[in-house]
């Protein structure tokens, strides 16, 4: 029997989701999906990790693409933007794509999506 270590199942979970989220996105750019993952399974890393992939594989452009990050809770903008940080430190070689995000929260979203018309829903 083979042990694995808890942070390699997160791991293994949340590169099975980014790759299903790039999945989806190539085919339906303007789709909308949903990620599930346990409480304290990471989302929100994952979905950073998925975000960045996009650009990285030039699924988003870095020079017209932005994405709008929405929550309903000051904190959970806050966790998001230190995670971009955090991914950024995590991987030296690649660059983070936090400049095109645009984090709000919902009561504000609508007028922003309304005068940034190149933002990605995804």
């Amino acid at each position: 029997m083979t042990f694995t270590s808890t942070q390699s199942r997160y791991d293994e979970f949340q590169e099975e989701a980014v790759l299903a989220i790039l999945h989806d996105f190539k085919e339906k750019l303007g789709g909308k999906y949903l990620l599930v993952i346990p409480t304290g399974g990471g989302k929100t890393y994952t979905a950073v990790k998925a975000v960045n992939r996009l650009f990285e594989k030039d699924m988003l452009s870095d020079k017209n693409d932005r994405v709008l990050w929405i929550a309903h809770r000051e904190e959970l903008i806050q966790q998001a933007i230190d995670t971009f940080s955090d991914f950024e430190i995590l991987y030296k070689d690649n660059s983070s794509f936090k400049d095109n995000i645009d984090f709000k929260m919902i009561s504000t979203a609508v007028a922003h999506l309304q005068k940034n018309k190149n933002i990605k829903m995804i």
